[in-house]
């Protein structure tokens, strides 16, 4: 049995098609020779094949869903908090695709840290426990989610050198409480 994924969004043909030039297309065989076959077939449709080692495509998939989908659904979250604000979810998506394109921008010329922005970033404790606060009033699964997400942006955000490690403990001391790690 093999593999040939292509790390790539199928919404409809016409653009699947027009997509699979320069997009990763993960190989998978316990045969070299069938890796080398799918791995020349990725090559002549223009993509870029890498080999994916065996036992390794959940992983890889999940990971994939993390870039994709759920993206989906974070921009979902985001509609949703605005219409709370009032506004339509056409005029908020409006508003919002350009801060995505901006960012996958940023990461695409500089690296994933560039591509943050925001309180994290800043380490901006007090409009972050604004952010919470906010949150909290909409659910507290809204507010967990964020803190969730948040408190793997901190790790990022140390790591690129963005904040200091004292701005990182106040950020983790706010959010940590409010996500889903309180009491495990």
């Amino acid at each position: 049995v093999a593999g040939f994924h292509p790390l790539h969004t199928f919404a409809d043909v016409e653009s699947a098609l027009a997509g699979l030039p320069g997009c990763a297309v993960a190989v998978e065989c316990a045969d070299p020779e069938g890796v080398a076959l799918l791995s020349d077939l990725a090559r002549r449709i223009g993509a870029r094949p890498f080999t994916l080692p065996q036992g390794g495509r959940a992983l890889y998939h999940a990971s994939a869903h993390y870039a994709g989908s759920l993206v989906v659904t974070l921009m979902d979250e985001a509609l949703r908090h605005w219409a709370h604000l009032g506004v339509p979810p056409e005029q908020a998506l409006d508003a919002l695709l350009p801060l995505l394109r901006s960012t996958v921008r940023a990461m695409e010329s500089q690296s994933l840290g560039a591509g943050m922005a925001g309180v994290v970033a800043r380490g901006d404790a007090g409009t972050l426990a604004q952010h919470l606060h906010a949150l909290g009033a909409v659910g507290p699964q809204e507010q967990r989610l964020y803190a969730d997400i948040s408190l793997r942006s901190v790790r990022l955000a140390l790591a690129s050198g963005r904040i200091s490690a004292d701005q990182a403990q106040a950020l983790q001391s706010l959010l940590k409480p409010a996500s889903s790690a309180n009491g495990l």
